[in-house]
């Protein structure tokens, strides 16, 4: 069941008229003479009136429920914040076991293949030794467990625990701004902006076009 707007008040139904009103004009408006231009200011104080009014009648509605919601959420951040700093605590220290974990079975899984292929070569050798030696039975029997020889399987396991996962999170560190590529670079088009309003027709920069258009202000009434 779908939910039924809330009605819109009186005075919020009146502004929204007024601003479809002047929306239809200000569609229609060209400003040819000078007495275009000062209906046109006219037209545009009026406006600038009914925003102002606009953001007056939204605020009294939204002021009181956002410093409600801002006292609510300021109930439960200090408790948030502690338990999220004492989840990255648990979660650095069995991170940091977990990869000694992994890394000891990784070092034992590499030395039971180094074993095994230790002794896959010497059964292979005496293999070797024993077709020279024209002992052909014995040197297929040598051969065939060679064959069959396999690394021994590491004693520890991955350790498993209900709920938790692991795994890698790459992060990086800038270490010479200079050489980043271009493509992994981002431009600052907020310090661009406060450069050209400093510096105005002065304003000069590389693979930067630099213009001005008109800047119309107005009060309300």
């Amino acid at each position: 069941m779908s939910a039924v707007p809330a009605p819109i008040p009186p005075e919020a139904r009146g502004l929204a008229l007024r601003a479809e009103g002047a929306m239809a004009l200000a569609e229609t408006f060209r400003c040819l003479t000078r007495d275009d231009f000062l209906s046109g200011a006219e037209s545009l104080r009026s406006l600038a009136s009914i925003k102002k009014s606009l953001e007056e009648k939204r605020t009294s509605v939204t002021g009181p429920m956002n410093e409600a919601i801002k006292t609510i959420n300021d109930w439960f951040r200090g408790p948030a914040v502690t338990v999220q700093t004492a989840i990255d605590l648990y979660k650095r220290e069995m991170g940091e076991f977990e990869q000694r974990e992994q890394a000891e079975i990784r070092r034992q899984a590499d030395e039971a293949a180094r074993v095994a292929r230790v002794e896959r070569e010497e059964l292979e050798r005496r293999a070797l030794s024993a077709i020279d030696k024209g002992q052909t039975e014995k040197a297929e029997t040598l051969l065939a467990r060679a064959e069959e020889v396999t690394p021994v399987k590491p004693d520890l396991a991955p350790v498993k625990a209900a709920g938790m996962g692991f795994g890698e999170a790459w992060e990086f560190e800038i270490i010479d701004a200079a050489a980043i590529p271009r493509e992994f670079l981002k431009v600052d088009e907020a310090k661009i902006g406060q450069y050209v309003r400093a510096m105005k027709q002065s304003a000069k920069i590389a693979g930067v076009r630099f213009f001005s258009r008109p800047k119309v202000s107005v009060r309300a009434k």
